[in-house]
């Protein structure tokens, strides 16, 4: 687990995989494969994605269940998982200090989401040096 003084890990890897064009079109084909393979697999109940608002800004996404009765996983990994003891409009409202207190550092600029059935959490890609 990364504490809460440390670099977000995600944040350095997308960041190298932006300055990267071969993978930033392998981040919109299979972004779950390229992270694993980069980082550390995903548990297989959190949906990874990479998406584009109304405004054309992409992101990359990991989205879980509110209900935990709806992850594929036990209730006793649940009870472990630290965003499950935050409650979605403490997450949606600040979520960089809702997780500090379990040493998880957010990157500062992540925006999460709720839609009543799950929690969106969406890190801002930079598209400026895309070519073509």
């Amino acid at each position: 687990m990364t504490t809460a003084s440390g670099p977000n890990p995600m944040a350095a890897i997308l960041r190298a995989i932006q300055s990267n064009q071969a993978l930033r079109e392998e981040l919109w084909r299979d972004p779950r494969g390229l992270i694993s393979r980069l980082a550390t697999p995903f548990p297989d109940d959190v949906v990874v994605s990479v998406v584009r608002d109304d405004d054309g800004q992409a992101y990359f996404q990991s989205s879980l269940p509110l209900d935990p009765e709806s992850f594929e996983r036990s209730r006793a990994r649940m009870r472990q998982c630290p965003i499950a003891k935050v409650s979605a409009k403490e997450l949606v409202a600040d979520p960089v200090a809702s997780l500090a207190p379990y040493g998880i550092r957010v990157p500062e600029d992540v925006i999460v989401l709720s839609d009543g059935e799950s929690i969106h959490m969406r890190i801002p890609l930079d598209e400026s040096d895309k070519t073509g």
